[in-house]
């Protein structure tokens, strides 16, 4: 195998890195105050709001992968 396609450190396969999922929903801390990493991310916006929506408690914010917010649910 041509050492091309192979880390040194471990001897793994290079794999491309991931894409930046669309969309993110943060959970609400404190009052207008939300987490700084996401709770769940997705490139579907009507699934990620329909589960913000399904939680059992808490406030969710959903932002575009540039962190302007889309929707408060």
């Amino acid at each position: 195998m041509s050492r091309a396609f192979v880390k040194d450190a471990n001897d793994e396969r290079w794999q491309p890195p991931e894409q930046a999922a669309e969309f993110a929903v943060y959970v609400e801390e404190d009052r207008g105050r939300f987490t700084p990493s996401p709770v769940r991310r997705g490139d579907d916006l009507i699934e990620l709001l329909r589960w913000a929506s399904a939680q059992p408690r808490g406030s969710y914010q959903v932002r575009d992968r540039l962190g302007r917010p889309l929707a408060d649910v």
